[in-house]
């Protein structure tokens, strides 16, 4: 919980990454664990753009850089975009 605390205080994070880390109690969205100073942060659509989520904060989480690679792996999101398909208007 620590470092998620500092780095919801960190100067260097964007407005949108430091409202996420505060609504996650700095933790991952997807593992639970809190985020450390070395971690890469991903920012992920709860429903990915693809199949119809929308760019709003209530759809956005952050998650470890690895947890994302196993979110997009497990809804599809990443099979979508190797097939070409088609984002959905917004």
């Amino acid at each position: 919980m620590y470092w998620g605390a500092r780095l919801r205080e960190y100067h260097g994070l964007d407005r949108r990454t430091s409202a996420l880390l505060k609504r996650q109690a700095g933790r991952c969205a997807w593992c639970k664990l809190c985020f450390t100073d070395t971690d890469v942060l991903e920012k992920d659509h709860r429903v990915p753009r693809i199949c119809g989520g929308k760019e709003e904060s209530a759809n956005l989480q952050l998650l470890h850089r690895h947890c994302h690679d196993q979110k997009t792996k497990q809804d599809g999101s990443m099979a979508a975009r190797s097939s070409g398909a088609q984002r959905g208007a917004v």
